[in-house]
């Protein structure tokens, strides 16, 4: 049974240079100026875009999107309505911290993150046929 088309086409690393360049449209002299700019204007230029940078109070509550956080959330309002004030404290202090200790753990790997991929850029080079 032959392979699907997909499923050929995601194994680049399989195939010889001559059936790669086949399929990308290209040779080993690379595009023309013409294809080149006929390319740019199909596809868009060749970017990778940053992952969006979310505030840190969003970041924050987001934490209590956790099911264990909304669980003990209820049990402290439960305990509130119930008239048991002491439970109620415990409960979302305990909760309270455990987020906010989450949320500072993860701001120094964050940082740390955006400051080794601001130090390290790709590069790369494009092989252009000069003729149009």
């Amino acid at each position: 049974m032959p392979a699907s088309p997909a499923k050929s086409e995601s194994r680049f690393w399989q195939l010889t240079v001559t059936a790669l360049m086949e399929q990308l449209g290209s040779n080993l002299e690379g595009l023309t100026s013409a294809e080149a700019a006929l390319r740019l204007a199909q596809f868009g230029p060749n970017l990778i875009h940053a992952e969006r940078k979310r505030a840190l109070i969003l970041q924050f509550l987001a934490k209590f999107r956790n099911p264990l956080v909304i669980i003990l959330l209820a049990a402290s309002a439960l305990s509130a309505f119930t008239g048991d004030a002491a439970s109620f404290f415990i409960i979302s202090t305990i909760v309270l911290i455990s987020v906010t200790s989450i949320s500072s753990r993860n701001i120094g790997p964050d940082r740390r993150r955006n400051v080794c991929a601001s130090r390290w850029r790709c590069a790369g080079s494009v092989a252009r046929r000069q003729s149009p």
